[in-house]
């Protein structure tokens, strides 16, 4: 499962689901971005970053992004949406939560966007996250559901879960726990 899902957005598919996540973003985008509070300095990255549109808002906002992606085809629609007077500020690097081709305490920011259902097992993820978080570190994971039938059902979280939550010492076990 894990090698299939990091190779569907290649080819024909992978640049039109690029281009259609590319359009009619721009308030979620800046949501995202307001929520982790980016200020200049920040160090950035984007696990899963696609098309690049959370890169381009963090450096538009003086942050330094790094974009994780394990898409050929998604890293360069993620090159090619950075305007060249930004382009110092963002980088695109070939990879998977699973191994983040970053240092330790590296970022400042980390965020997955739309990307978290994608990952083969949530708390190594989390943990691989964490590793190159810097201590105080922010961290935005940010899903859309849907039913459990229909297209969307690969390419979000569902409302019936094929495996439990990711937990943590002291987390909930569950979104609904108290």
């Amino acid at each position: 499962m894990a090698g299939r899902r990091e190779h569907e957005f290649e080819g024909v598919f992978g640049l039109v689901a690029g281009w259609t996540m590319s359009f009619g973003r721009g308030p979620s985008t800046r949501l995202v971005v307001d929520l982790v509070r980016v200020v200049p300095g920040d160090r950035v990255v984007d696990v899963g970053c696609g098309p690049g549109l959370f890169l381009k808002e963090a450096a538009e906002r003086g942050a330094t992004a790094v974009g994780v992606d394990p898409s050929a085809r998604m890293r360069g629609l993620a090159l090619r949406r950075i305007p060249a007077g930004l382009r110092p500020a963002v980088s695109v690097v070939a990879g998977a939560v699973k191994h983040l081709p970053l240092e330790d305490g590296s970022a400042t920011v980390a965020w997955a966007v739309a990307s978290f259902h994608h990952w083969s097992d949530p708390d190594a993820g989390l943990a691989e996250v964490h590793r190159v978080l810097a201590p105080a570190g922010r961290l935005l994971v940010a899903e859309r559901l849907a039913g459990p039938r229909g297209w969307f059902r690969g390419h979000a979280l569902t409302w019936r879960r094929p495996r439990p939550w990711p937990t943590w010492p002291g987390g909930p076990a569950s979104p609904r726990s108290p």
